[in-house]
């Protein structure tokens, strides 16, 4: 468990509010024991100039009245990020220790809700060691694309369906959304070496696109 409070077990769950995990298995590749694991931590701004320059711009678009968000909405905003920080910092702490346990290398693929470059990741990748495939083998692509992606469309709509406003955090959020961006992760720690690393899931089939996200694969080979 990375955040939250709550029970969830393979019979019954209940929780007071989101619950955040990390999932792993172990699997055999010719004998060799690899550890494969998943997550998607907290959804959160980038930083607190992401978040002042987002509400500048919806002010200026006269999307919000007030100049200076309200103090309620900056300190949700800061608890989100302290949350997913102490998230990623757990997830760094946790990986570390099932590799000791096991003696096996780790393939890790994430949501951070955070672009390679953001100072975040780079804490992760400088704790864990893990190298970071798309940044390696395909800098600069996305797996966040508004543009192209039609499934993002009620993101960064500002709007709910019936024309209402939404609030004025899920304004930011859509503002946020509203930014080409590579949220998604394929990480691999020592022990293991990427060999080439690209997108995936990217194209319509039959008219639609497999998720408001696009792919990522990767070729690993364990050393």
């Amino acid at each position: 468990r990375l955040s939250g409070t709550g029970v969830v077990t393979n019979w019954c769950s209940f929780q007071l509010g989101p619950l955040r995990w990390v999932l792993a298995g172990l699997v055999q590749v010719r004998d060799r024991p690899v550890i494969v694991a998943t997550t998607h931590v907290s959804y959160s701004f980038p930083s607190k100039e992401s978040f002042r320059i987002g509400w500048a711009e919806l002010h200026d678009r006269a999307v919000v009245k007030h100049r200076e968000p309200p103090r309620w909405l900056v300190r949700m905003a800061k608890d989100n990020d302290d949350v997913r920080d102490k998230e990623l910092q757990r997830l760094a702490i946790w990986l570390r220790r099932l590799q000791d346990k096991h003696q096996a290398p780790v393939i890790l693929g994430a949501d951070f809700n955070l672009d390679p470059e953001t100072p975040q990741v780079a804490d992760f990748l400088a704790t864990s060691q893990f190298v970071n495939a798309l940044p390696q083998f395909a800098p600069g692509m996305l797996t966040w694309d508004p543009a192209g992606n039609d499934n993002i469309a009620f993101d960064v709509d500002h709007r709910w369906p019936d024309g209402e406003d939404k609030p004025a955090f899920l304004q930011l959020m859509a503002w946020l959304d509203s930014i080409p961006q590579c949220p998604d992760h394929v990480l691999v720690s020592p022990g293991l070496t990427l060999t080439d690393a690209g997108r995936a899931f990217d194209r319509h089939h039959e008219g639609t696109l497999a998720s408001d996200h696009y792919g990522i694969w990767a070729d690993v080979v364990i050393e």
